[in-house]
Formats: C-alpha cells, structure tokens, sequence
C-alpha cells in the first residue's frame, strides 16, 4: 500500500507569485455539481499540473472514475485527495474524455491509459512558507479546506486572512 511521503523544505528562491495557467497547466474550470466529489477535483488538479509539468501536455483527468474506483472513500459522499493519489499510484487514470463526469456514483471504468503517477507528498499543516514553495516547485497543489464559514459564503476577492476560518476540514 501506498503513501504520500512527508514534503521536504528545499529552502530554494522562488518567485513572489506564479500564475501556472500562462504555463499550460491548468485545466478549464469544472463543475463538482450536486455531488460530493470535491476531493477528486482537488486532485485532478493537482495530477493535471504534476503531469504538464512534467510532460509538457496537459490532459483533463477523469474525475468520475475517483469517485466510482476509489473504494477507500464515499464516490459523491465525501472522500481523501490522499487516497486519491494513492490510486493513482497503484492505477492508470483514465481522461475525461474517456470517463466523462456525471457526478453520480457509478460503475468503475479501467481504461487503457498510461497516465499513472510513481509518489505523492504530504505538505504540513498550516505551514504558509512549505505551501508557497511547493506550489513555486511543482505547481497546482491539491488542498483541503472547511467552507461552509461566512469568510467563504461572502468571498469576493483577494486573500482570506481571517480567524474564524476553521480546521473542520469540508471541502
């Protein structure tokens, strides 16, 4: 079985701020919809950006096959962008095309992929300097979040620095 491995500081320069859409490797914005999946979109996210990196091609990820494979978690009732990762680890991932969202839970579809991924790292907790230098390094991070305060309801723009943010994390 499968972990993701504690992230080690690199304590290099990186940039102030970095917009990793002007490097291709981003993905459009996508739609969760009525389903309790926002730990696939997390993750693809993150597994999006790590492959374009590396890769040079960025390819939309299959968010319905997390939530219909990923047995360890609940499809559309909740799950770990961990566990996510340590599937795809363990198995190729399919593209949207070739597993489109519908977000409802559903069979488990294999498709024959070589996207798969060899490792994971586990950021710290509220540690903003780690954060700022993995996302300098690698690119799109997958975080996890509690929104369902006000801060969130009401957010318009700019950095949330507030301290009834939570630690329930929901999201």
């Amino acid at each position: 079985r499968y972990s993701c491995n504690p992230y080690d500081y690199k304590t290099i320069n990186i940039p102030e701020s970095i917009d990793w859409r002007n490097y291709n490797m981003v993905t459009p914005v996508k739609n969760q919809g009525h389903c309790g999946s926002c730990w696939t979109f997390s993750a693809t996210g993150a597994m999006e950006g790590a492959w374009a990196k590396n890769t040079s091609t960025l390819i939309s990820i299959s968010e319905q096959q997390l939530v219909d494979c990923v047995k360890k978690d609940n499809g559309c009732n909740g799950g770990m962008m961990n566990d996510a990762f340590e599937y795809s680890i363990e198995n190729p991932l399919c593209t949207e095309s070739q597993d489109p969202y519908e977000a409802i839970d559903d069979k488990c579809v294999k498709c024959n992929s070589y996207i798969q991924f060899s490792s994971c790292k586990d950021i710290p907790e509220n540690n903003q300097l780690l954060l700022k230098e993995a996302v300098g390094i690698y690119g799109p991070i997958s975080v996890a979040i509690q929104a369902d305060q006000d801060v969130f309801r009401d957010y318009e723009n700019g950095i949330i620095s507030d301290k009834e943010c939570g630690n329930n994390l929901d999201h």
